[in-house]
């Protein structure tokens, strides 16, 4: 007798879309709870190329991750790294 166990595969970073809302708090930045364990990394000159992990904690909402990044800055990029 033996056991077969499937485990489907991770879903490539490539298909997750981030969403975005304005708040009184500031920018909420989501994405899927099915990503579960990715970094949101912001960067301020994608010609730098110098990514760092936001502040915020995220927060599982539903069927989502979120985060709510203060508006003090003018521009910025955003990405998921897991």
């Amino acid at each position: 007798a033996f056991t077969v166990t499937v485990t489907p595969p991770e879903k490539p970073a490539s298909d997750i879309s981030l969403a975005f809302a304005v708040e009184a708090e500031g920018l909420r930045v989501s994405w899927p709870a099915d990503f579960d364990g990715f970094v949101l990394e912001t960067c301020r000159d994608l010609a730098s190329a110098i990514w760092r992990a936001v502040d915020q904690v995220p927060v599982r909402d539903g069927g989502e991750w979120f985060v709510v990044i203060p508006t003090l800055e003018s521009m910025g990029y955003f990405r998921l790294r897991k």
